[in-house]
């Protein structure tokens, strides 16, 4: 070879090295960039809040992240490249994610839907609880990508929802309310199937709107209501309102409305929102009741005219027979003659003078009853009136040997009240109180008085009251056997001579004052009745 063709043979090989050098250098800097961007890609797989995994047309694992690890609790020795989709799906179907059934079963039929192009989605459990949303795309030149989503909150959520919106419909069934909510704009009407029930449509074959509502409503009402209507949309407020509706097979029923408007971000309104409830059977029952009431007001209205009447008619024949009694007891016109007569006068005198305290407490009750009572409120020295009454019952005591004591602050005691309702409260307790307490007794009466009451208490030594019998011994008419201890019927604090009305007017005439009466009592110990009473202003004259 001559010099010449060495020496182009030698720049031929340079420029061959040259070439190949530029190569190599040209495939070192694209590896670089793949490095680089192999970095950049596993960094953002790590930090996805998704589980991500790839495996290529064989089954086998390519590339995986930090997410699908721990979503799917794998092992270390499955959290490797080159696994194959058979072994992972084996330790999952051993684990019992897929649930009962044959572990070949369920293993050919994962590989089988890893091997089809279509795309898949499902959600499952996996362990812990956590619910997977699993999403699974085929690739181009084979194989597939997987993605999964942790749901576990948002399932719940759902779930929770679910649950809350099955007791609101059975809520709003039971309670008979829908709800309901018109868009202004698009005039679309949404409502609930209690709504629906309510008026009597079936939502398969009938569509609600607000023409329809307003044709629903009782053509005596419709205007009204129309006007509540377009009242709070000028007003911008809630309303309320109770209307009656016709149904389609012409049945009438009551319906108690609520509706507010909604705004958007600039004040306008846009919608209406608001609640209907049958309250049909609610307004039958309070007519019922109406009546009822009326009926029994005229009812009581009518005994308490008639006890009057007859107590008047009564009293009058009975004061000449204690009249005339007394004036043969005391022999005013010359003596009687033989011991008997005397005897029997006296009877009479006595059972006279009783029937005639039992007309009275008739007369007093009927009269507070039928609301013909009035109180005429004065100034009162409570120990001037404790003494009088006092001074009535005190040989009633004296004959059944009962030490009567009344005990009053020392500085006088004033209040306005009326004199003959606190005298009349003030006689019955002292005489039910001697009357139940045993000789040997003691009976007291005493006050207390503070800026806003005044208290009246009489307390005893006696027989005391059963305590399944104190909520109701003030009820008027209530009688009770001759035995008081072993009675089990009405009230044990009255006797066969009785007509358990003495607490009855008491508890009516405190009532009068704008007060009440509590009872303390316990059996073979004692009973303390306590009064108390608004301390009233005198009206100017």
């Amino acid at each position: 070879m001559t010099g010449s063709a060495w020496i182009i043979a030698g720049l031929a090989a340079v420029g061959v090295l040259a070439s190949f050098a530029w190569r190599f250098h040209s495939v070192a800097r694209l590896n670089r960039r793949l490095t680089e961007q192999t970095a950049v890609l596993r960094t953002v797989l790590d930090n996805a809040d998704q589980g991500i995994s790839l495996f290529d047309a064989d089954l086998r694992s390519v590339a995986f992240n930090d997410r699908y690890v721990e979503l799917l609790g794998l092992t270390p020795e499955l959290a490797r490249v080159g696994v194959p989709f058979e072994k992972l799906v084996r330790f999952v179907a051993e684990r019992g994610d897929y649930g009962p059934g044959e572990i070949k079963a369920q293993i050919r039929q994962r590989i089988a839907n890893a091997q089809r192009p279509a795309p898949r989605n499902f959600v499952r459990q996996a362990p812990g609880g956590i619910i997977i949303d699993v999403r699974k795309n085929s690739i181009k030149g084979g194989g597939f990508v997987t993605t999964y989503t942790d749901v576990t909150d948002r399932v719940r959520a759902e779930d929770a929802l679910s649950i809350s919106e099955q007791q609101l419909s059975e809520a709003q069934r039971i309670g008979k309310i829908g709800h309901w909510r018109y868009l202004i704009d698009t005039h679309c009407f949404e409502c609930s199937d209690a709504f629906y029930r309510i008026y009597g449509w079936d939502p398969a074959h009938y569509s609600a709107s607000f023409a329809a509502i307003s044709e629903a409503v009782h053509p005596d009402d419709r205007e009204r209501i129309d006007a509540i209507r377009k009242d709070a949309g000028r007003r911008k407020a809630p309303y309320r309102c109770e209307f009656r509706i016709v149904r389609p097979d012409g049945e009438i029923r009551f319906v108690r409305g609520e509706g507010r408007p909604e705004f958007d971000d600039s004040g306008k309104i846009i919608s209406f929102f608001g609640v209907n409830q049958d309250e049909t059977e609610q307004k039958e029952t309070e007519e019922k009741l109406l009546l009822e009431r009326t009926r029994a007001e005229l009812a009581n209205r009518a005994k308490s005219e008639f006890l009057a009447n007859m107590s008047h008619e009564i009293r009058t024949p009975l004061n000449a027979i204690i009249g005339f009694a007394d004036i043969i007891e005391k022999e005013l016109f010359g003596p009687v003659g033989n011991e008997k007569y005397a005897e029997y006068v006296g009877d009479i005198h006595a059972s006279a003078a009783h029937l005639l305290d039992l007309v009275n407490d008739i007369l007093d009750i009927s009269t507070i009853e039928a609301g013909e009572m009035s109180l005429s409120p004065v100034e009162l020295d409570l120990a001037e009136l404790f003494e009088e009454c006092a001074r009535v019952v005190r040989e009633q005591a004296r004959e059944a040997k009962i030490r009567l004591m009344v005990r009053h602050p020392e500085e006088s005691i004033s209040v306005c009240a009326d004199r003959r309702a606190i005298r009349q409260i003030l006689l019955n307790l002292l005489s039910n109180a001697i009357k139940f307490t045993p000789p040997g007794g003691d009976v007291t009466v005493a006050a207390e008085i503070s800026a806003e009451v005044f208290t009246i208490s009489v307390s005893d030594t006696g027989i005391g009251i059963p305590a399944q019998h104190i909520s109701t011994i003030t009820q008027p008419f209530e009688t009770g056997s001759d035995d008081p201890h072993t009675s089990t019927k009405g009230n044990p604090y009255v006797r066969s001579k009785g007509t358990g009305l003495g607490l009855a007017i008491v508890r009516s005439l405190a009532n009068l004052h704008g007060g009440d009466i509590a009872i303390e009592s316990e059996e073979d110990r004692g009973t303390t009745a306590r009064i108390w009473i608004p301390r009233l202003k005198r009206e100017a004259a």
